[in-house]
């Protein structure tokens, strides 16, 4: 009696599986036609809402659902219509039973689109004489380094990195790295600790 209830149990799992894998992928295989220009996105998500008769989740930290959209699509895959939305934002979706989540990606995978550079460069004071031990920082990480004797440093970090400069008695910096080429970085006094001397 135990076998045949243990076969049963899983012969409803298997098919409660089955069922969930069959509405994703009918979900995202569902067509959508959208015909907006200027609208908030919140307007877009509405409408995919109505036609494939599925809710949109997310978290409004995430996602700006009053960014200004347009977009025009015939008898288009969930899948595609969602891309276009969403192209160039920091913003991915799933297909979760009957429901399309919204969320922020990941650092991580941000990250790995980026493309990898040595920075480096020379830190100076206003007279051009190299400064030692200036703080070099990829903002939002502990990925740091100082400069050594002669104000030279050496850091690994990506294209559309921040890096934040700063050196005790000088105004700090925050450089956006957009190639590889050595940087010439100049720190000037900070005047309102001078003041305060």
């Amino acid at each position: 009696m135990k076998e045949i209830i243990k076969h049963k149990f899983s012969y409803l799992l298997f098919f409660l599986l089955l069922v969930s894998c069959f509405a994703s992928a009918y979900g995202q295989e569902r067509t959508i036609t959208l015909n907006l220009s200027k609208v908030p996105l919140n307007t877009a998500l509405k409408e995919i809402e109505k036609q494939t008769s599925m809710s949109v989740v997310y978290n409004t930290n995430d996602v700006d659902i009053n960014r200004v959209i347009s977009i025009k699509v015939t008898k288009e895959s969930l899948n595609n219509v969602m891309n276009q939305l969403f192209r160039g934002v920091n913003v991915s979706f799933s297909i979760v039973d009957n429901h399309i989540v919204l969320s922020a990606k990941s650092n991580k995978e941000e990250q790995q689109k980026k493309t990898p550079i040595t920075a480096s460069g020379t830190v100076t004071d206003s007279k051009g004489e190299p400064l030692i031990g200036v703080s070099i920082l990829v903002k939002g990480t502990s990925n740091g380094t100082i400069t050594d004797m002669d104000g030279n440093f050496k850091i690994q970090a990506a294209k559309g990195d921040v890096l934040e400069v700063s050196y005790i008695g000088y105004a700090s910096q925050t450089i956006t790295l957009a190639n590889a080429q050595p940087l010439k970085i100049t720190l000037g006094e900070d005047t309102q600790v001078l003041d305060e001397v």
